[in-house]
């Protein structure tokens, strides 16, 4: 059951995209930006088969980002430049090692 306001008993809702809820436009919008214009997209234990999400590591590559990734298997991992399945702690510093090499 979720959480209750002890004073005005509305629902609590955490500031987050629970499973099932829409996404904001303007969300949605503001990460194709972000990722259209980075040079590195690090995608971090998200297993991408959630629509339009699952969508941006590819906008990433068609901009020339490169991009990593840990979790099990991925649809971009034959694209990716580093993949490392590790637990997520592991994984972010054999990235910062290997970026300290590029």
């Amino acid at each position: 059951m979720s959480p209750r306001c002890d004073d005005c008993k509305k629902t609590i809702k955490p500031d987050v995209i629970l499973f099932g809820d829409p996404l904001p436009a303007s969300v949605y919008q503001e990460a194709t930006d972000l990722v259209m214009n980075c040079t590195l997209l690090l995608i971090l234990g998200f297993p991408l088969v959630v629509h339009p999400v699952a969508a941006l590591p590819g906008l990433a590559l068609k901009n020339g980002a490169k991009i990593s990734s840990t979790f099990s298997r991925l649809p971009y991992d034959r694209y990716a430049h580093v993949v490392v399945y590790r637990p997520l702690g592991e994984f972010c510093q054999e990235i910062l090692d290997r970026i300290e090499n590029l």
